[in-house]
């Protein structure tokens, strides 16, 4: 899959769940690796993690293609960390 972006998606389906995928595009900025974590409830688990001290980086977003969503916030000691779901 390619998105409007440029960026490729290469899905990786092992046996078992979970699955993931590869998105191949321009590099960050930052030079650092943002990793993703499964969550039900996007919204609550950034209004969660605003409690806590950090601030929303990239709002919950649609994945095109019927993938999911995503979202992306920086926790007080500065590293930014990803939340997925289906939903």
């Amino acid at each position: 899959m390619t998105f409007a972006t440029g960026w490729k998606k290469t899905h990786i389906r092992p046996t078992r769940l979970p699955c993931g995928c590869i998105i191949e595009g321009a590099a960050h900025t930052d030079d650092k690796t943002t990793l993703y974590v499964n969550v039900d409830d996007i919204p609550a688990a950034l209004t969660k993690a605003a409690k806590l001290g950090a601030k929303v980086t990239v709002p919950k977003t649609e994945i095109p293609g019927g993938h999911g969503f995503f979202a992306k916030f920086r926790a007080p000691e500065g590293n930014v960390i990803g939340v997925y779901s289906r939903q």
